[in-house]
């Protein structure tokens, strides 16, 4: 499994090279997240706490789908490439800076959001334990 953070596509390269990793960059990283290998990129200022709410994980989760179905239906053509980018980043977690408060947000309660009503059907729900194997 392969988990990479770094702080932009530009240093994708230096962080590959320090974790130990084989050169990742551009389409390398998408064939490597194709494989099933894992990839976290992350972007100095871009956070889901960034406004200050603790809970906002679930809302940032479910806008993250919400976006990867738009770029798709709008025609992107590499929907993986397009959301590994800064801006895509950025209007993923922009629905985070919405939420400041503390409690937890359920899922089915924030599909019911009207930004999610419009744009995602619950098909069905599904609840087990976690399991401590990856």
């Amino acid at each position: 499994m392969v988990i990479a953070k770094t702080t932009s596509l530009s240093e994708s390269k230096k962080a590959s090279e320090n974790s130990g990793l084989s050169e990742l960059a551009g389409r390398d990283i998408i064939s490597s997240i194709i494989s099933g290998n894992e990839y976290a990129q992350s972007f100095s200022q871009n956070s889901q706490y960034r406004a200050g709410g603790i809970s906002s994980c679930g809302l940032a989760a479910l806008n993250c789908v919400r976006v990867a179905f738009q770029k798709e239906q709008d025609g992107q053509d590499n929907v993986l490439e397009a959301l590994l980018s800064a801006d895509t980043t950025n209007e993923i977690l922009m629905v985070s800076d919405m939420w400041s408060g503390s409690s937890h947000l359920e899922v089915d309660e924030l599909l019911q959001l009207p930004l999610f009503t419009r744009n995602l059907e619950l098909i069905e729900t599904q609840y087990s334990e976690e399991s401590q194997q990856r």
